[in-house]
């Protein structure tokens, strides 16, 4: 008896494990709940499949497309199996592992979000990726049409390759590259571009333009005015007072060897910009904003900034800057490092008529306010935590308010200048503006107060050091005094002025300069 119940007992175990593992295939890798057999196709496979299935793929080429419509699919493939076919994906948090897929990716009849490739090579390059997307142009289509067939709030993502052609963004969508496509501006005269049209043209709020390589125009065979000019030659522009663009994660780059335009045209009353993560190579202008232009928002930025003379004038003329706003409210530089090419110039660009636009970021609010009537605004600015380098100034300012604070402002011509008076360009006074924990260090000019309101302009708790003519010089017209206290100059014994401090051993400081006290080590 004791046999008999020990044998029936054994025989209910084994038939309790057969009902628990009928749910899956005993010694299949990575776990896989179903396999593709010789003689099978993954479809076949796929179409008896439940959601959330592993499919184990054998090396192999498998001709045919294959549409992938359960959710949680996992195709996983070892020795990197061919499919010789397009893919379609209408399911969603499908991933492909291991896999080759040589004809393109189809969302018809339906998108996909959260589709995964893991070391899978498409389009002909090998991805680890996650997209989600409601259409997908591939190599051989034009990313237009799939604008064009797009609703409002899609995802349209952009396989690897390079398109040429000319964008008009109408509707608010995402444009989104997948392993950074190209997008060649260069040629605009084949894409039959005027002047005044951006490559990419923005036309809708809410647009993001994410991921992609775009190579500009070079301008420098085109004329002096058209050269220096921001309203030219864009690859991005936002006009129509089109809101709320995003433009983030992206490459700008000039063609091999050359200079290229504008990287970003913000037009006339286009407002809640936002250009971040990107880098910015070799381009003239790199965010260019016009009239009435506010919450624009640039951060976590590398620009790498070139610059292009004209020495033949009878005074010399230079282009190339970061940011340049001419007129709007809360402009927000935050995080980036501005790198220019101020060691290779030739010109003379300390002459007083000479025209030097190689900047970090600059603002014009208070000269296009006064001298063109447009819309008496504070043009508020805040520029943090940036690095601007090799420059002839790192910061201009013709804003009503706001504040400098905590970047590094090093090696160039000037760090910061504070309006200018001008027979020639530019004349404005800046107001309203705290200049605070910055390192402005080893310019030629510290700070150059050239024209400003005293009323709430300040300069304190800054290390102004190293710089070789002036840590400060006041040429206001009205000889009002610059307070700049509690700075730090170099030396205990404070900044250096031939009557005021004549033992001072630290930065220079012109008349109208009020340096005392001043602080007696660094700030931190």
């Amino acid at each position: 008896m004791v046999r008999n119940w020990r044998f029936w007992g054994i025989l209910m175990v084994l038939g309790w494990l057969g009902f628990v593992l009928s749910g899956c295939v005993a010694g299949l890798p990575f776990g896989a709940n179903l396999m593709v057999h010789p003689g099978e196709t993954i479809q076949e496979v796929i179409n008896q499949a439940s959601p959330g299935f592993i499919i184990y793929v054998p090396p192999g080429t498998y001709p045919g497309n294959v549409t992938i419509d359960k959710d949680g699919i996992t195709l996983k493939g070892e020795g990197t199996p061919k499919i010789e076919g397009d893919l379609i994906v209408t399911g969603d948090n499908v991933t492909l592992d291991g896999l080759e897929i040589t004809g393109n990716l189809e969302t018809v009849p339906g998108s996909f979000k959260n589709l995964t490739l893991i070391n899978t090579i498409i389009w002909g390059v090998t991805l680890n990726i996650t997209l989600s997307c409601d259409a997908v142009v591939n190599p051989d289509e034009a990313i237009q049409d799939a604008i064009d067939a797009a609703a409002a709030g899609d995802i349209v993502c952009v396989a690897p390759g390079t398109y040429r052609e000319a964008i008009i963004v109408n509707k608010s969508l995402t444009l989104k590259g997948a392993s950074k496509p190209i997008i060649d501006c260069s040629d605009r005269a084949t894409l039959g571009l005027a002047k005044t049209d951006g490559c990419i043209e923005v036309t809708a709020d809410n647009v993001i333009i994410q991921g992609f390589k775009l190579i500009g125009y070079d301008p420098t065979g085109e004329s002096w005015s058209d050269q220096k000019s921001s309203s030219y030659y864009a690859t991005i522009k936002v006009t129509n007072g089109a809101d709320g663009l995003k433009v983030k994660d992206n490459e700008f780059m000039a063609p091999p060897g050359g200079k290229a335009a504008v990287a970003l045209l913000v037009d006339d009353d286009s407002d809640n910009v936002e250009f971040s993560s990107n880098t910015v190579t070799n381009f003239l202008q790199g965010v260019a904003g016009h009239k009435s232009v506010d919450n624009l928002l640039v951060e976590d930025n590398e620009f790498i900034i070139p610059i292009a003379e004209n020495t033949s004038l009878d005074h010399d003329q230079a282009i190339g800057y970061g940011v340049q706003l001419w007129h709007g409210n809360n402009l927000q530089v935050i995080n980036n490092t501005f790198t220019g090419s101020w060691n290779t110039v030739t010109g003379d660009y300390e002459d007083p008529d000479a025209l030097c636009n190689h900047y970090a970021v600059s603002t014009f609010t208070t000269y296009f306010a006064s001298a063109f009537g447009w819309p008496d605004i504070v043009g508020d600015i805040h520029i943090r935590d940036n690095e601007m380098t090799n420059l002839y100034l790192g910061v201009g300012s013709f804003a009503g308010g706001g504040e400098i604070e905590d970047n590094e402002i090093h090696d160039n011509l000037i760090g910061i200048q504070l309006g200018q008076v001008s027979g020639t360009w530019a004349t404005a006074p800046t107001a309203g503006l705290s200049i605070t924990g910055n390192d402005i260090e080893n310019n030629k000019r510290g700070i150059w107060a050239q024209s400003f309101e005293p009323d709430g302009i300040a300069a304190h708790f800054n290390n102004i050091v190293g710089n070789t003519e002036y840590g400060v010089i006041n040429e206001d017209p009205e000889n009002d005094v610059f307070d700049a206290t509690n700075n730090w100059w170099g030396d205990a014994s404070g900044p250096y002025h031939p009557d005021t401090n004549p033992d001072g051993t630290g930065d220079a400081v012109s008349d109208n300069v009020n340096f005392t006290p001043w602080l007696t080590e660094p700030v931190p």
